[in-house]
């Protein structure tokens, strides 16, 4: 995944001094809803669980006219719970977790009137940062990084409102749906443990994001 961000964010960059695309900065803030389930099916019982997160974020953006590559920090506004697929014990208490995040979209631009619009579609990586579990801090070591780290593909609408005469300030809302590309470890060793008893295992994430920004317009 992070390759995959690299080579693009190589090739917007690359538009920009090769092609003289049109290109400018931002920033915006943006609310996401978070949402996993996962189920275990056996001959004789079946056993689901589902994870509801919302999360808050600020991030600042370079726009080179056909791509759009963001950086940022969020946390949850709101706190989870791990439990055991089989008996519903709470393992885990009281989660709250805070991300860096990089990504890059793809967008291909028009004009309706005096806003410009933009179907948008790419991948973004939210990196773990910070978690707290029952008012703990935790370190961020390689299994932490396993557990909780995402790579999502996301697709959505966005738009260019102007804002005053000078033709380069915008404001910018926009709209995202996304799915999961990678399954936690916690869920992986559920899926092996449910596997081997015997029974099927299936895990479905997503998410979706409303934000609201300020685009300055370069060249």
């Amino acid at each position: 995944m992070k390759k995959i961000i690299a080579l693009l964010l190589l090739f917007c960059l690359g538009s920009v001094l090769v092609f003289a695309v049109d290109y400018g900065i931002g920033f915006f803030t943006d609310f996401n809803y978070q949402y996993a389930d996962w189920k275990a099916v056996f001959p004789v019982q079946t056993f689901k669980d589902s994870q509801k997160i919302g999360f808050w974020g600020i991030k600042s953006f370079i726009d080179v006219q056909y791509a759009v590559i963001n950086f940022g920090i969020k946390g949850s506004v709101t706190k989870t719970d791990l439990r055991n697929l089989h008996t519903g014990t709470v393992l885990r208490s009281d989660i709250s977790t805070v991300y860096m995040t990089l990504g890059v979209l793809g967008k291909y631009p028009f004009k309706l009137k005096s806003i410009r619009l933009f179907p948008q579609a790419g991948f973004e990586g939210d990196f773990i940062f910070s978690y707290k579990e029952g008012g703990t801090n935790f370190e961020v070591n390689t299994a932490a990084q396993e557990d909780w780290n995402r790579h999502w593909f996301d697709f959505g609408l966005g738009a260019d409102i102007p804002v005053g005469k000078s033709g380069k300030l915008f404001l910018r809302p926009q709209t995202l749906f996304g799915l999961a590309l990678n399954k936690p470890a916690y869920i992986k060793k559920a899926k092996a443990n449910v596997e081997a008893a015997g029974g099927s295992f299936s895990y479905n994430s997503f998410r979706f994001n409303i934000g609201l920004g300020a685009f300055f317009q370069i060249n």
